[in-house]
């Protein structure tokens, strides 16, 4: 009789509806695919043992979270900037290049993360011998005891050396801020303190160390200029030497130095030149002497005292003329 009592239901698949006057259910509804009809009755079959896992997932994720030590980061922001190498007064001493600034940023942030930091931030902040330090990374400070018989004192210093260094490495993380010339150092440790110590040493010990190099390049660079300038001060030398000595040997007297209105010595002014100066001078006022002479007697001249008088400027003349040609001034 329980077949009398159930209700034919059939379903046509093509219409989604069923032919009966019950209304559809929600599948039949939305028009699901039967494969997902399918997963969603398998869903809601096993319902409760699905919350039950994720209840104890979320459970043991609450308890190995509150178990767990805390964890401090400590953040460092540095900016760099790229500054063009002028040993000289020279522009351009260096010739830009394209995507030569992504260069130099790139090698920036690997020098960050550069073991040789690393090690001076240890040395600096005596981490080498710091028990807390290990601590606050997770790690046995006996650990090292414990191996003590197996290896010799330094091998064992060299080691613990090697890993606080490694740890340093691992806890450090260098984020550059884009489109900008800004960079965080972040550091991360147990000890929230000692997170904030190790970030600031970190961007300082970067600082000092990029200022060691520039001054190791100027440095080279003063050493080479200094050889240049000792090199010229005895050429400059030899030069005054030959000069000292051509003057002894053609009697050129010395009298004082000609210089320029800056106040700086050109040349030194000697007797021939002097003597030579003092005929020009008289030259010129023989010249213009002759000049107004020729003027007063005319073009014929004649038999007068002015026409006397041109005759032996004249002479006087041809003897300067002559006293220049085989005279010269030197000046050094």
């Amino acid at each position: 009789m329980a077949s009398q009592a159930m209700n034919s239901i059939n379903y046509d698949p093509s219409h989604g509806a069923r032919r009966d006057n019950q209304p559809p259910l929600d599948d039949e509804r939305f028009n699901l695919p039967p494969i997902l009809i399918q997963y969603w009755h398998t869903v809601v079959r096993w319902r409760w043992l699905m919350v039950g896992i994720v209840t104890a997932c979320v459970l043991i994720g609450i308890t190995i979270t509150l178990l767990m030590a805390p964890l401090y980061t400590a953040k460092s922001q540095l900016q760099i900037d790229r500054q063009q190498k002028q040993i000289t007064k020279v522009e351009g001493i260096e010739a830009e290049l394209p995507g030569q600034d992504l260069e130099f940023y790139a090698t920036q942030y690997e020098l960050l993360k550069a073991r040789p930091l690393a090690e001076r931030v240890a040395s600096e902040l005596k981490l080498y011998d710091s028990d807390a330090f290990l601590e606050a990374h997770g790690v046995d400070p006996n650990i090292f005891e414990q191996e003590g018989g197996s290896k010799t004192a330094a091998e064992l210093k060299a080691d613990r050396e090697r890993l606080v260094v490694n740890t340093l490495l691992d806890s450090v993380e260098v984020a550059p801020i884009r489109m900008s010339k800004l960079v965080d150092i972040n550091y991360t440790s147990r000890n929230a303190e000692l997170s904030s110590r190790i970030a600031n040493q970190w961007a300082a010990a970067f600082i000092a160390l990029s200022m060691e190099r520039q001054f190791a390049s100027t440095a080279d660079a003063r050493t080479f200029l200094e050889g240049r300038l000792e090199t010229l001060r005895d050429r400059l030398e030899e030069s005054e030497r030959q000069v000292v000595l051509y003057a002894a040997n053609t009697g050129i007297v010395a009298l004082d130095e000609i210089r320029d209105p800056n106040g700086r010595a050109i040349g030194n002014r000697t007797l021939t030149g002097a003597t030579l100066e003092q005929l020009a001078n008289e030259l010129n006022q023989a010249t213009a002497a002759k000049i107004a002479a020729e003027a007063r007697t005319g073009s014929a001249g004649g038999n007068t005292a002015e026409a006397v008088m041109r005759s032996a400027m004249q002479a006087s003349w041809h003897w300067i003329q002559g006293t220049s040609r085989t005279t010269s001034p030197v000046s050094s």
